[in-house]
């Protein structure tokens, strides 16, 4: 899982903390690769307040670039940023009795079992859905033990390299059981096959990796030997 990235921030987004003014780096936490427009990988922060509970808007970030030539020619070059997927996320959220408002209030902190904090991404299945998967909360939240992932559909479409037309179209919550773990990281093989890599909502150390089909409804299944 990609974790640090070091882009200028002027040639990419407008990264200022929104208190000082102050540039500041984006917390990657989740990255892949379109199955659709070549050599093009997107790239997401947290969307998480701060481990004190503080708004980070410099992690409220989806964005994108085009990879192109090897080696030391290779070049990255932005194709496209979006600031308000998690206003989105937290209205949908909301609309299926998660509280999300609660969960990413300015004080909360997000490593917490009803907290916010996203650190998965990937293409659905049909290539063109995007899974948004959380590390928190567990849902549901009458009984906090499954993981969460929203899917964003044509997603490609929407974010338009960027200039996206209206909020996102996000359907129906998949929710996953990995053993009262949330999700954090997840990727797609060649073969169609999903392996998430799960892990406590907190710092608690509890990880377990897992094959799953992508596909709503079905359970995934754990490889004790990675455990």
């Amino acid at each position: 899982p990609v974790k640090t990235i070091d882009i200028n921030p002027g040639n990419i987004l407008n990264l200022t903390d929104g208190s000082t003014g102050n540039w500041k780096e984006v917390d990657i936490e989740a990255a892949t690769a379109s199955r659709n427009i070549a050599n093009r990988i997107y790239w997401m922060g947290s969307l998480g307040n701060g481990s004190d509970g503080d708004n980070k808007p410099n992690r409220n970030r989806i964005f994108a670039t085009s990879i192109t030539g090897t080696g030391t020619a290779t070049s990255i070059t932005a194709a496209g940023s979006y600031n308000n997927l998690k206003a989105a996320l937290i209205s949908w959220g909301n609309s299926h009795g998660y509280n999300f408002t609660s969960s990413a209030a300015d004080g909360h902190d997000p490593k917490t079992i009803d907290g916010f904090n996203v650190e998965g991404m990937v293409f659905a299945p049909d290539g063109t859905t995007m899974y948004i998967g959380f590390r928190a909360p567990l849902v549901p939240n009458a009984n906090r033990t499954k993981a969460l992932i929203a899917p964003i559909q044509n997603f490609e479409a929407w974010f338009n390299n960027g200039a996206p037309s209206g909020s996102p179209t996000i359907g129906a919550p998949v929710e996953l059981d990995l053993g009262m773990r949330g999700i954090r990281d997840i990727i797609r093989l060649a073969n169609g096959t999903y392996v998430i890599v799960a892990g406590s909502y907190n710092d608690n150390s509890i990880p377990a990796i897992f094959r799953w089909s992508g596909v709503a409804g079905e359970n995934p299944l754990q490889i004790p030997s990675f455990n």
